[in-house]
């Protein structure tokens, strides 16, 4: 089962780790269950990115409660590491580099997916890109 921890910078959120897709959208529905005031639309855009990711990219490593509050969701093993954190309309991603982080936003739109993102984490979390 996923393990859990405290984040420093978040100390009073929950953060936990995820193995499986499958631990992935249980930790999403964990988090919002217990921060009623993560938005049902958070919660749905959290799930339709898994939908869409799944059969795409790595497991993230993390879930946990963002500060709006929102959902992240963190590849904290990929090069550089990434977070995706969901929003009630929109997605942000951050790529931590070594001396700065690129911070970017997308605008979610129903049935379907920014291509912008996507080519963005086809080149950062892709299967093709896991260290074997």
């Amino acid at each position: 089962m996923s393990a859990e921890r405290q984040l420093p910078d978040y100390d009073d959120k929950l953060v936990i780790n995820c193995a499986t897709w499958f631990e992935v959208e249980a930790a999403i529905h964990k988090v919002a269950i217990q921060n009623p005031n993560v938005e049902q639309n958070t919660l749905e855009n959290a799930l339709q990115f898994v939908k869409f990711a799944t059969e795409r990219y790595q497991v993230p490593n993390e879930i946990c409660l963002g500060y709006w509050p929102t959902i992240r969701i963190i590849w904290l093993y990929s090069i550089p590491p990434i977070e995706i954190e969901v929003f009630d309309i929109r997605y942000e991603y951050y790529a931590f580099e070594v001396k700065w982080t690129d911070i970017q936003e997308f605008e979610i739109m129903p049935d379907t997916f920014p291509e912008a993102l996507k080519l963005l984490l086809d080149t950062t979390v892709s299967h093709s890109n896991e260290i074997k």
